[in-house]
């Protein structure tokens, strides 16, 4: 679906809607388009997949797309199933956390703008209490790259050392993708990454 600008844009949905029996849904928006207002009035309670991004997700802004408007509607819509999701870059830097928070399902996670977190959110994710069914985590914009390849890595640990009957209970991350870190750093991501693909975890990195 390709979005065309709204000509009397509001500054409030008239009512929510409801898309009951949707599970995978795409939107492509073009320049002068408002995602805003699909944040703020779809209700999408049997999504699998979610892919919003702009027509050039590389260059253009998601208009009113935040963390906040995502986990509200995530919140919403009791995101319980969805598995997939890639957004286009935001109008600030995405809380991981937030996007995380209510969708307990979340296998993939794509993002292309700005990426910010805690060590409570690295913390809740390394022991799977955030993001448990993560695999494929792709920020290729996140700052504090290194940080994330070690929560990937200690993760990694907590899942092979956290069995019950054999089976572990965390999901392991077994593709990761972020940006290179500044020269002095370069050294640390190395290791890290040498680390990570020891483990059979496939890296990706931008810059």
């Amino acid at each position: 679906m390709i979005l065309c600008p709204d000509p009397a844009p509001c500054d409030a949905p008239a009512s929510f809607i409801t898309l009951p029996n949707v599970q995978q849904l795409t939107l492509r928006f073009i320049t002068g388009s408002n995602p805003e207002m699909f944040f703020r009035s779809l209700i999408l309670p049997q999504i699998e997949g979610l892919d919003m991004i702009m027509t050039n997700s590389r260059t253009e802004v998601l208009p009113g797309c935040t963390s906040l408007h995502f986990s509200n509607m995530a919140q919403r819509s009791g995101m319980s199933r969805i598995q997939k999701l890639r957004l286009s870059k935001g109008v600030e830097p995405y809380r991981l956390s937030d996007l995380l928070r209510y969708t307990p399902s979340l296998s993939y996670l794509d993002v292309s703008g700005d990426v910010v977190f805690d060590g409570q959110t690295l913390e809740e994710m390394s022991t799977g209490q955030l993001g448990p069914n993560i695999k494929g985590l792709y920020l290729p914009h996140v700052e504090g790259s290194l940080r994330i390849l070690e929560m990937v890595w200690t993760r990694s640990q907590n899942a092979s050392g956290d069995k019950k009957y054999g089976v572990s209970v965390i999901t392991p991350i077994t593709e990761v993708e972020v940006s290179v870190p500044p020269a002095a750093d370069v050294d640390e991501f190395n290791g890290w990454v040498d680390k990570l693909q020891d483990l059979g975890i496939d890296c990706f990195y931008v810059g």
